[in-house]
């Protein structure tokens, strides 16, 4: 069981977080789908870049390769958007 103040860290990072998701998903309703479905992509990227700048992650193959299965299916999908 969290005592006093981890239970106050998890309340304020539950709320930070709902907050947080309420308002991408507020914002997707100004956006078309496709610009959405890339957002909603790169969050995972930025995650673990924020992990590596923030608290020295390794950067590794998987990271690597999933970097790349993120970031290059978005170009594709700008590309052809652009045609």
């Amino acid at each position: 069981m969290p005592d006093k103040s981890e239970f106050i860290l998890l309340t304020l990072s539950s709320l930070t977080a709902t907050a947080g998701q309420w308002v991408l998903t507020y914002g997707m309703k100004f956006v078309s789908a496709t610009v959405s479905s890339i957002i909603s992509m790169t969050r995972i990227f930025f995650a673990a870049m924020f992990g590596i700048i923030l608290f020295n992650d390794t950067i590794d193959i998987f990271i690597i390769i999933g970097a790349a299965l993120i970031i290059i299916p978005n170009i594709l999908i700008l590309k052809e958007k652009n045609k």
